[in-house]
Parts: structure tokens; C-alpha cells; sequence
């Protein structure tokens, strides 16, 4: 559908879903999708939109408002809005971009932590993954045809699961080389010992807030999260591997004590060291 909107320049497109019950229930489901090519004049003003906005930018920039703070996208960046909450989103020059309003399942969950943790305006990159996924959902909808709502729900998820942490079709992080992957590797050869956030941030030269803040972002996880990562996993494989006492296993996982790694494991997991030692698998 051609849009004549003020601002939205011959050439732009965009398309509007109905999701099914089932799609409202179990999916990441879309609303609507568009590309558009705009000057000037072009401004968006919601009180609300029952929605969350993944916008990438192509070309030019767009100067978003939200939550009393301006923000400027530029080419190559993301805008992620919650449309829930009040939204303001304009160009004063040119700007060209593509973009979803979509919601369900943990829409708004992932889009309330990405915004925490990163804010509105992100740095995309893998771009190509961005824009041949919104241009194939657009060209469903250009060439009639019908909706997979699974396989858009798949797309949806995708693209959000790119902008929580560095992601790859194998499901393995890419971190291969840099800081992260540094201090990744000083987790995994020093988690025995008793190590803090201080020591890994001084291991690869960066603040421990720093280290924490992108850590985070390309992992999922933070610093500390991540050694009690290593630490459970290894206990789990002496737990199934070895006939080592859990005082042993503790100690061989780098926890201080028996009392903190039985409390550790069973908050983390949700069943003890010795009902996991001996569950069947």
C-alpha cells in the first residue's frame, strides 16, 4: 500500500496484519510493516500505540523523543521504541528506513530490557540480517501472498535476539578475538580461584562498570553471571562425571564453600547437587 502521509516521499510502501488468536497467543506477531523514504515534514506523534517499534535506518537520520530524553539515529543504527508508552519520532532532513510495529509473546520484556540496558538509538551489527529480514516480510505482503505467522514470530524473535547479544545461525557467541572474548577466556582459566569483577576488568584494562556494560550487551550475560555459568556447568560434570564428595566438587568449582554452591545450585537449577547427581538423563 502506497503511503501519502505529509513528509512521505512516491515509492514508499506499508502494510498492515490482523494476527489470529493463535498468533496473539503462542507468537511474536506483526502489525504492520513499511519502507519509507521521507523529508522533512514527516513526524510521528503517539500517546501510545499498542506496539514496539524496530526501526533500521538506510539512509539520512531520525530524531527520536521518548521518555524526555532526544535521541538521533543515524545510518546503519536501530531505533527500538516501546509504543506502549508515549513516542515522538521525526526527520528534519532526509531519511530512509525500514520498519515493524510488532508485539506478543516477550515483546515487550525484551524491548523494556534492551532499552535499559543499551537505550533507544543501537549500533546494528550484522545490517544485511536486518534488511533482507524486514524486506522479506514486506515482499510477502507486495506480491499477495499469505502470512506464515510462525516463520514472521521466527524472524521477529531473531532480530531481537540479535540486538540482546551477538548471535549466529549456530547458535555459537561470535566473539572471537577482542575484549570479551579475553575476558571470557580469563573466566574459564580462572573460575577456580577466587575472582571478582576487578580482577577480570584488570585482566583485559578496562573499568569493572565498563567491562560490565559490554559483557553484558555482546554475551547476555553479566561478568559475574557468566562465572557462575562456568562454575555450575563444571560442577555439573564432576556431579555426573566423578564419585567426588560435594565438598570436593564445591572447592574443585571454584565456590567458597559446600553451604554456598548446595545454594547456588538449587537456586540456579532448582533441585540440589545430589538429586541433579543422581537424575537421569
Amino acid at each position: 500500500m502506497k503511503c501519502t502521509d505529509p513528509g512521505v516521499l512516491p515509492g514508499s510502501d506499508y502494510y498492515f496484519a490482523t494476527p489470529s488468536i493463535q498468533a496473539k497467543n503462542l507468537f511474536y506477531y506483526l502489525l504492520c510493516a513499511g519502507s519509507y523514504t521521507c523529508e522533512a515534514g514527516y513526524h510521528i506523534r503517539r500517546s501510545s500505540y499498542n506496539s514496539v517499534l524496530l526501526m533500521y535506518v538506510l539512509e539520512g537520520s531520525c530524531t527520536v523523543k521518548f521518555e524526555g530524553r532526544t535521541y538521533l539515529a543515524g545510518s546503519g543504527e536501530i531505533v527500538l521504541a516501546n509504543c506502549y508508552k508515549p513516542h515522538e519520532y521525526y526527520t528534519d532532513g532526509h531519511l530512509k528506513s525500514l520498519w515493524l510495529h510488532f508485539d506478543g509473546s516477550q515483546s515487550l520484556e525484551f524491548a523494556e530490557n534492551i532499552l535499559k540496558t543499551q537505550g533507544v538509538v543501537l549500533p546494528c551489527e550484522n545490517s544485511a540480517l536486518f534488511i533482507n529480514s524486514i524486506n522479506s516480510i514486506l515482499e510477502i505482503f507486495r506480491k499477495h501472498l499469505t502470512i506464515s505467522e510462525p516463520s514472521v514470530s521466527c524472524i521477529i524473535h531473531t532480530l531481537l535476539c540479535n540486538l540482546v547479544s551477538a548471535t549466529s545461525v549456530s547458535g555459537a557467541l561470535e566473539l572471537e578475538g577482542g575484549v570479551i572474548f579475553d575476558a571470557m577466556n580469563f573466566i574459564k582459566t580462572n573460575y577456580r580461584r577466587s575472582i571478582t569483577v576487578e580482577d577480570i576488568a584488570k585482566n583485559v584494562s578496562m573499568s569493572p562498570s565498563h567491562l560490565s556494560r559490554m559483557f553484558k550487551k555482546q554475551t547476555g550475560y553479566s561478568p559475574y553471571e557468566y562465572l557462575l555459568k562456568v562454575r555450575l556447568d563444571s560442577a555439573k560434570s564432576l556431579l555426573k562425571k566423578t564419585n567426588s564428595s560435594i565438598a570436593e566438587i564445591a572447592t574443585a568449582a571454584g565456590f567458597n564453600s559446600s553451604s554456598n554452591f548446595i545454594y547456588t545450585f538449587h537456586s540456579r537449577t532448582g533441585i540440589s547437587p545430589n538429586k541433579f547427581r543422581h537424575m537421569p538423563f
